[in-house]
């Protein structure tokens, strides 16, 4: 989870839009965007968002990642696009069904629907817009909280949001308007500074 500063920045100096604070553009001084790639999509370490440099060798230091493809998308023990359980780089098999039974229009090569057998389609949610473990798209359950037990404002069943403070800025466990740290709910000291030392 990403935090953004009293101005809308992260540590890196990028907004939630991935603009940066000093260029103005979706790109820092020194050429990275928010996820550290640069315009021709290699990392600083000279590694694609795949993990492959200019050289086709993986930064795991062989021609192939994790799941055994090359820069190619073509399988090491098959020579095809194809991996050992038969599914190609996108995850789909020779007939267009992917590991769920899904094809690309997102109907269930079972049932001849959007669902699965089990009630769920391609993303894992059920028709009432629930997953298995009854959380919506959103991460919601029916009664409003998230899976760490937070509502939609970020505020628990008892009315305190993660850092611990409720909706009038006081902390739980100091009962004033500092934490333990001697921050407030939005991160500064009693003196102005955020907790990175910077001057609001």
């Amino acid at each position: 989870m990403k935090f953004f500063d009293i101005e809308g920045f992260d540590k890196d100096g990028f907004d939630r839009n991935g603009i940066h604070r000093n260029t103005g553009t979706t790109y820092n001084m020194n050429g990275f965007d928010k996820d550290g790639f640069n315009k021709d999509g290699f990392d600083k370490d000279g590694f694609n968002r795949r993990g492959f440099n200019m050289d086709k060798t993986h930064r795991n230091g062989t021609r192939y990642d994790a799941d055994g493809f090359d820069r190619n998308g073509i399988h090491r023990d098959m020579w095809v696009k194809y991996d050992k359980n038969g599914f190609n780089e996108e995850g789909f098999d020779k007939d267009g069904f992917d590991r769920n039974g899904f094809d690309k229009d997102c109907i269930n090569r079972y049932t001849g629907t959007k669902y699965d057998a089990l009630g769920f389609d391609i993303w894992g949610f059920d028709r009432n817009g629930f997953d298995k473990d009854d959380f919506n798209k959103d991460g919601f359950d029916r009664n409003g909280f998230d899976r760490r037990g937070f509502d939609n404002r970020r505020f628990d069943k008892d009315g305190f949001n993660r850092n611990g403070f409720d909706r009038n800025g006081i902390n739980r466990y100091t009962g004033t308007k500092y934490d333990r740290n001697g921050f407030d709910r939005n991160g500064f000291d009693r003196n102005g500074f955020d907790s990175d030392m910077g001057k609001a």
